[in-house]
């Protein structure tokens, strides 16, 4: 978030940081940055919106989920703030697109949901919070997510298991749940886009990584692809790796051997 003071202090360049699709670093040093920024302003900013895509009008996707899980209100003050926060000048990947990318991602599997309308209102929350610098984004939105839920009325049980569901696209650990995976497939289904939008979405990443050195971010970035392409599977929801875990695989070989091959400006990485 634009409001988050960060030290000057601390190193980056030792620091974890994440890169899309993992969050690098050990627990120790994830539990360290915490504490560094122990206050917290998870509270996604007003300001102005971009022409926005069908999938982000509210009739579709955020007033009903609202209304099944319970909710007493449509909270449309809560929808406009955080899609203003997904317009934040700092976001290059995680924007207004990427949101709608993603739940059109859930409109293709909703099948595979246990409880569709929880997977709608984690993906509106996963990256309310979001600042490339810090390394506590999913805890800040999860929290977010919790308290705006149960203040509209949704009952706790439900509001954790949304909590849960955004915590879940850490990818720290593989999910347990049917929704929990299919939150996490559709949060990395970016790595399976055309050859246009996965390069822009390459691009987008190292922008929004801008104060990490070329070197640092291309080693970071290639442990990162080469620990995804090194699980057994990339999508744990069947349907969405029949769909999308082939030109995943080689969407990450093809950026590996582009970043291993040439100094990353974001400019030109792809060209």
């Amino acid at each position: 978030m634009d409001s988050v003071q960060i030290s000057s202090e601390v190193s980056f360049a030792s620091q974890p940081f994440e890169i899309g699709a993992w969050t690098e670093g050990s627990a120790e040093q994830n539990a360290r940055s915490s504490r560094q920024h122990r206050e917290i302003d998870d509270t996604p900013p007003t300001g102005p919106v971009a022409e926005l895509p069908d999938e982000l009008d509210p009739r579709l996707h955020w007033i009903p989920s609202l209304r099944a899980v319970g909710a007493r209100t449509d909270a449309i003050d809560l929808f406009e703030r955080l899609r203003g926060a997904y317009s934040e000048r700092h976001r290059h990947h995680q924007t207004v697109q990427y949101l709608s990318e993603c739940l059109a991602g859930l409109a293709r599997w909703r099948e595979a949901a246990e409880h569709p309308h929880e997977v709608a209102l984690a993906i509106w929350f996963k990256d309310a919070v979001y600042d490339p610098r810090r390394h506590d984004n999913e805890g800040c939105s999860a929290r977010l997510a919790f308290n705006s839920l149960t203040a509209a009325g949704v009952d706790s049980e439900v509001a954790r298991r949304v909590r849960d569901l955004v915590v879940a696209t850490r990818h720290d650990s593989p999910p347990a749940t049917r929704d929990g995976k299919l939150v996490v497939d559709i949060d990395l289904s970016y790595l399976a886009a055309g050859t246009e939008r996965h390069a822009q979405a390459e691009r987008n990443l190292r922008r929004e990584m801008g104060h990490v050195t070329d070197f640092i971010y291309r080693r970071r970035r290639i442990e990162a692809l080469k620990a995804l392409a090194a699980r057994l599977r990339i999508y744990q929801s069947d349907p969405v790796r029949v769909c999308l875990e082939a030109q995943a695989r080689a969407n990450i070989a093809a950026t590996i051997s582009r970043l291993q091959s040439r100094v990353l400006k974001p400019e030109t990485l792809f060209q």
